[in-house]
């Protein structure tokens, strides 16, 4: 019985469905190599193409839209309290807002999937760099401006 359906198991039977099973495996291995080539690349602050008038607003502002009123009060918060050059880590900024690390980690692994959603398009937040066992982050001059923008107008 194959979900309802009732035939007779007879050897041409077996192999036919042996012949549809191994073309559906081909079908999806096919998929699954074509998602693979046109899945965006990582994107480096050198490799984005540039929009007219202020770097990063308009990549800024496409990420603003994908953000919930909590993600986006959360990375105006960051913008607000650390500027440019002023080093902070997950533990400074759960200290600051009040909260635990695993509150600003679970913020900052939201606002990172909808930066991948954008590819290409999304904005380059801030250096990460590895330092003493935490993650060390640096905000981006343009973007920091554009965030501070979206808000303060």
């Amino acid at each position: 019985m194959l979900r309802g359906v009732e035939f007779p198991l007879t050897p041409e039977t077996v192999s036919a469905l042996g012949r549809i099973g191994s073309a559906l495996e081909e079908l999806g291995l096919s998929i699954q190599s074509f998602v693979d080539s046109v899945e965006p690349a990582p994107v480096t602050r050198e490799e984005r193409p540039r929009q007219m008038g202020i770097p990063q607003e308009h990549e800024v502002e496409l990420l603003w839209g994908r953000l919930g009123k909590d993600n986006r009060y959360f990375l105006y918060n960051l913008a607000d309290q650390f500027r440019p050059g002023d080093s902070f880590t997950i533990e400074e900024v759960a200290k600051l807002m009040k909260t635990t690390k695993g509150s600003v980690r679970a913020r900052l692994m939201n606002i990172g999937r909808s930066m991948k959603s954008l590819g290409r398009n999304a904005p380059y937040l801030w250096d990460v760099n590895w330092e003493e066992g935490e993650n060390v982050y640096d905000w981006d001059f343009d973007s920091h401006r554009a965030i501070l923008r979206m808000v303060e107008g």
